[in-house]
């Protein structure tokens, strides 16, 4: 199974990914990992 689920997340001030919506969800099974992937993005932004 292949597909391009896009997602939309906002960056906390404290780094972390929170309020994460499918935009283009495909199937469940793709758009259940897409999100816990996300979720476990290594992010590091700074905030002025």
């Amino acid at each position: 199974m292949q597909g391009q689920v896009i997602v939309r997340f906002v960056v906390e001030r404290d780094g972390s990914v929170g309020d994460i919506k499918l935009v283009r969800p495909v199937h469940p099974l793709l758009d259940s990992k897409a999100v816990r992937v996300s979720y476990k993005l290594p992010l590091n932004f700074a905030l002025n």
